[in-house]
């Protein structure tokens, strides 16, 4: 695993505010969404005023979609699978497991979003953050690919308002609402 990297450490200060660890599971299991995927995505907006193209859309989705779908995905289930059953799970001969699936869990996020990271080369000063986080966030894709409204939700407003906490809750919605009318679909 590489040492800590600014999207990482994006990552962990956004998700540790409150209301977003909430916010990111609704929008992950209402929409099927890869919330590393919105996480640099937001990141290329919120730290860098960089407006993702359609070509760096694609190439995040596909350098990072199917290791998500298998390996992210995958563990979760499992991870999830064990607080419930089958027997002998949940119990206390299955919890040291479900520890190990969880760590194994983080460590393929993490491993996810080394790849994404990866993939930051925007050179120059951006545009206005706040506009560029808000059409990154519009314009963004399913596990499988497809467009989602996401822009529109309430939960990404509380993701997008902890990303620039120095922007008020009304700037944070006018951006969102422009972002939503210039998505497509």
């Amino acid at each position: 695993m590489s040492e800590a990297h600014a999207l990482w450490t994006f990552s962990i200060g956004v998700y540790g505010k409150p209301g977003v660890a909430p916010a990111c599971l609704v929008l992950q299991e209402r929409h099927r969404l890869d919330i590393n995927l919105l996480l640099f995505s937001a990141w290329a907006g919120a730290a860098h005023g960089h407006v993702l193209s359609a070509t760096e859309r694609a190439r995040a989705f596909a350098t990072v979609g199917a290791w998500h779908r298998e390996m992210v995905v995958g563990l979760r289930a499992l991870r999830t699978r064990l607080k419930d059953g089958p027997s002998p799970a949940p119990g206390p001969r299955t919890e040291p497991l479900r520890s190990l699936v969880k760590k194994a869990e983080l460590d393929a996020e993490r491993i996810e979003q080394d790849l994404l990271f990866g993939l930051a080369d925007w050179s120059g000063a951006g545009g206005d953050r706040l506009q560029a986080a808000a059409a990154n966030l519009a314009h963004f894709v399913d596990l499988d690919g497809a467009p989602v409204p996401i822009a529109g939700d309430g939960e990404t407003a509380t993701i997008l308002a902890a990303c620039l906490p120095e922007r008020s809750a009304s700037d944070v919605a006018a951006a969102l609402a422009a972002a939503t009318r210039s998505a497509p679909g």
